[in-house]
């Protein structure tokens, strides 16, 4: 038996054309639509001659026959609420602007210092979670120092000790100025590096020109930053040319993209540190290098920092006893030790407390003061705006007695702060 069409207009596109369309309109447009509809279900499929009623519906809403000058109760009640807003403002003007302004103060001091607490937090976020710098606390028979530098060799001998220890780079910074000549210009450079060939792919600096895992394997090749290139070479490709480091020729090998500033360290050149004799010899006691360490996922840091005792004891202990005349047991009984530790890149910035830091570092005490000042000064500038509105809502009395008149809902009274 065949299924009988359904002869009803869709309800959903009468609704439309109704909500849209001026109410002079409904009766001789919609008769017509509706017709027309009558007529294709005679000739259609019923969802055919339903798209063809939707289509038609949509086509009929047109600028001159939309709604015009009609508005909800909403929308009235909403333009009520901005005209006597400001019409208020207008008559209190004392009133609105400690009000107003005491708010806008408060907030913007918070949003100042989110910006700083959320860049100080933001340091180095973009390293590995598994690259630790080691430090060392030397103690010495009448006093302590701690520093980020420790002997150069300890690196590359812990990625062959230890399995853990996957990757490793070191770095050191000169303590005075370098002289740098490029041309017949000379000019001292203060931001220069002395690094090992896998500090600059240990570390996650992204190459704009050249190899970040071979830039360095020569002693005379320099890499320098964006910026240091646009500033020496302009637009030029730098690579293959030449400057000199204190009378020795460079050959630039790498071009990086400038550091973030939210590092604890950045570079303008960055050189070789195997070109000064004193890197390619062996190292156990002198505190020459920072030494940055790359471990497997899931390492444990505490527990290969607790092999480090040994470590250290196993390497250092001949040159100490050549260097003193006494054994490493007898050194460490007068009062001198080396306690190495292993730090989260990413903690350097706010928990380091460490001497000759690349940059100045920020203090997480700084962060937890910082913080709770803001959400006082919030508090303070909400509960002040809060109460001059209240304090100002007795004479509002005609004001709600006339909405309440007029049917407005409890929504619509409670004051909005004018």
């Amino acid at each position: 038996m065949k299924k009988a069409k359904d002869h009803r207009v869709p309800e959903f596109a009468r609704l439309i054309f109704e909500r849209f369309a001026s109410t002079k309109w409904h009766d001789e447009i919609l008769g017509d639509l509706e017709e027309q509809y009558f007529d294709h279900l005679n000739h259609k499929k019923k969802w055919h001659a339903d798209l063809l009623f939707y289509l038609e519906v949509i086509l009929f809403i047109r600028p001159h026959i939309i709604r015009k000058n009609q508005k909800t109760n909403r929308i009235m009640i909403l333009d009520n609420h901005i005209k006597v807003s400001f019409r208020n403002l207008k008559k209190n003007k004392i009133y609105s602007l400690i009000n107003i302004l005491g708010l806008t103060i408060g907030m913007a001091s918070c949003l100042l210092i989110y910006l700083y607490v959320n860049y100080d937090l933001s340091y180095d976020d973009f390293q590995d979670d598994q690259v630790y710098r080691m430090w060392v606390n030397r103690v010495y028979p009448e006093r302590e120092v701690s520093y980020p530098y420790v002997p150069h060799s300890f690196g590359p001998q812990l990625v062959k000790d230890f399995p853990e220890v996957i990757g490793q780079g070191g770095c050191f910074k000169p303590f005075n100025p370098t002289s740098i000549k490029l041309g017949d210009v000379t000019f001292l450079e203060d931001n220069l590096l002395f690094a090992d060939s896998s500090f600059l792919s240990l570390l996650n600096f992204p190459m704009k020109y050249g190899d970040a895992a071979t830039a360095l394997t020569d002693p005379n090749a320099v890499v320098i930053s964006e910026s240091t290139a646009r500033k020496l070479f302009g637009l030029e490709d730098p690579i293959g040319k030449h400057i000199e480091f204190g009378g020795n020729s460079k050959e630039i090998t790498g071009v990086a993209f400038d550091y973030p500033n939210n590092s604890h360290f950045s570079f303008d050149y960055l050189t070789s540190m195997h070109q000064l004799p004193f890197f390619n010899e062996i190292n156990w006691v002198g505190f020459s290098a920072m030494t940055y360490l790359k471990l497997t996922d899931g390492t444990d840091p505490a527990v290969l920092e607790a092999k480090l005792p040994a470590f250290v004891k196993k390497y250092a202990e001949g040159p100490i006893q050549k260097r003193n005349g006494i054994t490493y047991d007898e050194y460490v009984a007068a009062g001198n030790g080396y306690h190495y530790k292993l730090q989260p890149i990413k903690d350097i910035h706010l928990y380091s407390n460490l001497e000759n830091e690349l940059k100045a570092n920020g203090n997480i005490s700084y962060i937890y003061i910082f913080s709770i000042i803001a959400l006082f000064i919030l508090v303070i500038a909400c509960i002040n705006f809060m109460n001059l509105s209240t304090a100002r809502s007795t004479e509002r009395g005609k004001e709600v007695g006339v909405r309440k008149v007029l049917g407005s809902e409890k929504r619509h009274l409670i004051p909005k702060g004018y």
